[in-house]
């Protein structure tokens, strides 16, 4: 049997790194289980293609800030699983993250800045509508990368673009909103057993949430338009799931909530190993 790969576009603050240890801990593949040679495409790979292809020889999955397209330096079959945030509340939540995480992707760029500084910048190009630019993607040809057009020139084609993946690329996504639900969807649309988490990289209490500036919501326009038919899609898979999907996700949420000290305990483990 075909042995799809699996990858998963980690749009920045919509759960990815919550769902990242479960999909590493289901889908790693241990030494004999490898994708066959010929099943990478034939390519002279360099610098970030070339570590992907390499990962997901050895893993059988590829997940990372990487946008629709990536299938296109891949000779085998692959399935596309993204997780998706209501727009405003994504941004909000990356720099209220950004500014007091020293190892946040952003915090260079937003630790100085108040929230409508930090989108005035116009970059990095994240920032403008990027659940868009991820699904949308790179049309140039092999490019893993998100749409790479200039800050505020996305246009009605890369969001029919984005749309169009949306309903017929990904084999399945999930919502920030509704994680639980998203996990239990991804156990049978991925082929997970183990799908209990610990929640990471939550926003800081100590960092005040703002309100959303009037002027900036260009940068949200076609993404709010995604993530509404997101939601439509949503609603009808829901609605045509198992009538045991309530009880089991009542369940899930119960084992769930009693392990996060065990999830704790076991990070803070580490911690103290890794400073010996």
């Amino acid at each position: 049997m075909t042995r799809h790969l699996v990858i998963f576009i980690h749009i920045h603050k919509c759960g990815g790194s919550s769902l990242a240890s479960v999909i590493r801990r289901n889908l790693y593949h241990p030494p004999g289980q490898l994708i066959p040679a010929d099943g990478i495409a034939s390519l002279k790979p360099q610098g970030l293609v070339k570590s992907i292809l390499r990962t997901a020889q050895r893993d059988g999955y590829v997940m990372g800030h990487l946008g629709y397209g990536t299938h296109r330096i891949f000779a085998s079959p692959c399935r596309y699983f993204t997780m998706l945030r209501e727009p405003k509340s994504r941004l909000i939540s990356l720099w209220r993250h950004a500014v007091v995480t020293p190892n946040a992707y952003y915090h260079k760029a937003a630790k100085d800045l108040s929230f409508p500084a930090f989108l005035a910048q116009r970059r990095p190009l994240e920032l403008d509508n990027g659940l868009v630019r991820f699904l949308s993607g790179d049309l140039a040809g092999e490019n893993v990368f998100i749409n790479p057009k200039p800050f505020g020139t996305l246009d009605e084609s890369d969001l029919q673009r984005a749309l169009a993946n949306l309903e017929h690329g990904l084999a399945g996504f999930g919502l920030v909103e509704q994680f639980d639900e998203s996990v239990l969807l991804m156990k049978t649309q991925i082929g997970l057993r183990h799908c209990f988490y610990e929640r990471r990289n939550e926003s800081s209490p100590s960092v005040p949430k703002p309100s959303f500036p009037d002027e900036a919501l260009p940068l949200v326009s076609l993404d709010q338009v995604l993530y509404r038919a997101a939601l439509r899609i949503w609603q009808e898979r829901i609605s045509n799931h198992s009538s045991s999907f309530e009880s089991s996700l009542a369940q899930f949420q119960t084992i769930n909530r009693a392990l996060q000290p065990v999830f704790w305990l076991r990070q803070g483990l580490k911690k103290g190993l890794s400073a010996l």
